[in-house]
């Protein structure tokens, strides 16, 4: 037990702050006339306050411990769903391709991109390609000049990519019946996985019938 210097009452110790300049190791304040000295402290001097905290954002220790805080943050389930919603909105897709391209830029960036190349090109090398551009052609009036996966029309600003409906990876083939035309975003958030759309079941049994 102890007794707090300003309200004087006696509390146990698990109610007041440690302190270790202190010879008991406790404060003798308690921690709610501590608090409320701290708000009115912060109430009648907010430019100190103020410097104070600027002091120690710009230390080594709250530089550490700012970048603790925000590596936990960004641990949470919170933050990763955060991430996504954001991530698929237009302001997020253009900067993760900003940071595509400042990667590529870098000697990781470019010995990551060398070894996909390699991989496309030994994937390639047991393809059968026989796509035309007159085929190409007929595939997009097919699709109505639409991404075969969003629906999205093809513009100028957003032109159409040739992708493979079975994946190269997987043993599909670039011919007409495993082309569908696709926008950059799907074309690339596609990846190598089997992601077959409806459209191109139902224009695939167009061109075999």
């Amino acid at each position: 037990m102890k007794t707090c210097r300003i309200c004087r009452r006696e509390l146990s110790l698990s109610s007041f702050y440690r302190d270790k300049k202190a010879a008991d190791g406790y404060r003798s304040v308690c921690k709610e006339c501590w608090c409320k000295r701290q708000r009115e402290y912060r109430r009648l001097h907010p430019d100190r306050v103020a410097e104070t905290n600027r002091r120690y954002a710009q230390s080594e220790h709250g530089r550490t411990v700012r970048y603790q805080c925000e590596r936990r943050r960004r641990q949470t389930a919170r933050f990763k769903r955060y991430q996504r919603r954001w991530a698929r909105t237009p302001a997020g897709r253009a900067a993760g391709r900003e940071r595509s391209r400042r990667h590529e830029k870098t000697g990781k960036g470019r010995a990551a991109r060398s070894r996909v190349k390699a991989r496309r090109r030994s994937s390639l090398a047991h393809v059968v390609s026989t796509l035309t551009h007159t085929e190409w052609q007929q595939i997009l009036e097919q699709f109505g000049n639409r991404c075969a996966y969003c629906f999205c029309p093809f513009t100028k600003d957003n032109p159409p990519t040739q992708d493979h409906a079975i994946p190269v990876s997987h043993g599909g083939h670039h011919i007409r019946q495993n082309v569908v035309p696709a926008c950059r975003a799907c074309n690339s958030r596609k990846k190598d996985r089997l992601w077959l759309p409806l459209s191109w079941m139902v224009a695939t049994s167009r061109r075999t019938s």
